[in-house]
């Protein structure tokens, strides 16, 4: 079964960077020293399991955006390339079965030109 397609990914990697931010900016307060979190670990109100799960979450929000983005790449290149083929390889292909002259005979005959 094929994946989504490019613009789902897109979507898809735009959600996980939101998500990413969420979690960096969570993280970033647990760990500032004169706010946030790291008041409350000093006063006992978070601990370092806590502490730790965010951290987690960040690593696992950083590692789905990467794979977001590493599967949205892949499946711009695979466009890329079958346009590029297309265009390079494919059309010269078709122009040299035919050649130009001979399509405007053609659609002559058939009325066209």
């Amino acid at each position: 079964m094929a994946g989504p397609a490019g613009p789902q990914l897109k979507q898809l990697y735009d959600q996980c960077a939101k998500e990413e931010e969420k979690a960096q900016n969570k993280y970033d307060d647990a760990i500032k020293p004169s706010t946030g979190t790291f008041k409350r670990i000093i006063g006992g109100q978070m601990t370092q399991e806590k502490l730790e799960q965010t951290r987690k979450r960040l690593k696992a929000a950083t590692r789905k955006t990467n794979d977001a983005k590493n599967e949205y790449l892949l499946v711009l290149e695979a466009a890329n390339s079958h346009q590029h083929y297309y265009h390079h390889v494919v059309l010269p292909q078709l122009m040299r079965v035919r050649p130009l002259s001979r399509w405007m005979d053609a659609a002559a005959h058939v009325g066209g030109v």
